[in-house]
């Protein structure tokens, strides 16, 4: 990063709290659950495509509304970006989650959604 050094795009400082906002599908797979919270983030990944066709879609599940900025590169990389995402991989599905539910009061349901939600069923 320009004037700072050696650091990392991902790394955004310690953990704050976050605005995401669920899709309708988000809504759908954590009852409960409101439609915007505030989340606990950590430095979790930043998804984006990578239009790779060999590479199926994901769907997202929660967007972040609102970001953590250490650096000025880094601002504008997180705001609207996928939060959660659920996609196919081989003959199952993923659940991916960037924050961190389980250490936010209110939110520790979302983990056990996640399981049941890519569970597989006889």
């Amino acid at each position: 990063i320009p004037g700072k050094g050696r650091k990392q795009m991902w790394y955004r400082g310690k953990a704050t709290n976050q605005k995401m906002q669920l899709t309708e599908a988000g809504r759908k797979v954590f009852p409960g659950i409101p439609e915007s919270v505030e989340v606990r983030y950590q430095n979790g990944p930043i998804v984006s495509p990578k239009n790779r066709p060999e590479l199926p879609d994901y769907e997202v599940l929660a967007w972040f509304r609102s970001e953590k900025v250490l650096y000025p590169p880094q601002q504008g990389t997180m705001v609207n970006t996928p939060a959660v995402v659920r996609g196919r991989f081989g003959k199952g599905s993923v659940i991916s989650i960037s924050p961190h539910p389980e250490a936010t009061p209110g939110l520790e349901p979302m983990i056990p959604s996640a399981v049941r939600a890519i569970a597989r069923r006889p």
